[in-house]
């Protein structure tokens, strides 16, 4: 690797995305302080994360066959828990148009919780792999994280972030949380986004982290 590349891994930019990363992450797997606070730090880091990682540098990816996952299964839902148990009765919300789609098919709903917990599988493996210290997986971890932000995430985190600037701005996010949030109206087939086919067989082996 040149040193180019070595300086863009290193750069400013991807310093301060690296904080926000790691910011987001722990906001979303304590889910600590009062609601109304916890939903404004987030609409915070949202917006920062989405404009930071329009900054990021392009990079080419060494080994493009995919990077090592660390998230498991049972951490993706831990964390998709606790948003749920914060979100609470406002976790559902009305998707956001998507041009690709017939119009009529538009109707649906999504959940901050599962949002959260989809943008959290991509930040946190991220940053597990960057703090390797190996310029090659640092500059893979990039490579990837910024693939998956134009693909995925960086999408899921508009509408997430669009609910709650609107529940912190009408909602009374004051009242107590409850102690079991509400279920999800209908189970959702996720195999299509919950992972990339990349991952499909290492989920289904075990949940412990490892090589593919």
């Amino acid at each position: 690797m040149d040193e180019t590349n070595e300086k863009e891994i290193l750069s400013q930019e991807v310093i301060t995305f690296v904080k926000l990363a790691a910011t987001y992450c722990g906001l979303v797997e304590q889910g600590s302080g009062p609601r109304k606070e916890w939903f404004e730090a987030l609409r915070d880091v949202l917006a920062g994360l989405y404009v930071q990682a329009l900054r990021l540098p392009r990079v080419e990816a060494v080994n493009p066959e995919g990077n090592q996952k660390f998230v498991t299964e049972k951490e993706y839902n831990a964390v998709m828990q606790t948003v749920r148990k914060k979100a609470g009765s406002w976790d559902e919300y009305p998707e956001v148009y998507d041009p690709e789609e017939p119009i009529e098919e538009l109707d649906i709903t999504a959940r901050i919780s599962e949002d959260c917990a989809d943008i959290y599988q991509d930040l946190k493996d991220f940053l597990t792999l960057y703090h390797v210290g190996n310029y090659e997986v640092m500059n893979d971890a990039l490579w990837e994280v910024r693939e998956n932000f134009d693909r995925l995430w960086g999408q899921k985190l508009l509408n997430v972030l669009r609910t709650v600037h609107r529940l912190i701005t009408f909602a009374d996010l004051t009242e107590e949380e409850e102690e079991n949030p509400p279920e999800p109206s209908q189970p959702r087939d996720t195999s299509d986004w919950f992972i990339s086919r990349r991952q499909e067989e290492w989920r289904r082996g075990n949940d412990e982290p490892h090589l593919r």
